[in-house]
């Protein structure tokens, strides 16, 4: 759950700094996520961060809080349907080989 709260943390940077976004907030928070995470764990850990927000994705989804995320080991690739996913999919793609 800390990519939800790097993505967070993003959104009161831009408010709180007042910083100049090109696009859309939701695109910099998500980058900002994605910096934060890579500049303060390892591969492994932002790996196991990203499953862990899917997973936590998948359960209120199963709950009817929202879309299902669906992870394929085969591909190595996230398909989510929710107001993350192109967030998680940065992190992930940012990373994986």
């Amino acid at each position: 759950m800390l990519a939800i709260f790097y993505h967070a943390l993003g959104h009161a940077s831009i408010d709180l700094r007042q910083l100049p976004i090109y696009g859309q907030e939701e695109d910099a928070a998500d980058v900002a996520s994605v910096i934060l995470m890579h500049a303060l764990y390892d591969e492994e850990a932002v790996q196991a961060m990203v499953i862990s927000t899917a997973d936590a994705f998948l359960a209120e989804a199963e709950k009817g809080a929202g879309e299902i995320a669906f992870y394929d080991p085969d591909t190595k690739a996230i398909t989510m349907c929710t107001e993350l996913e192109d967030h998680l999919r940065q992190i992930y793609q940012s990373g994986v080989e």
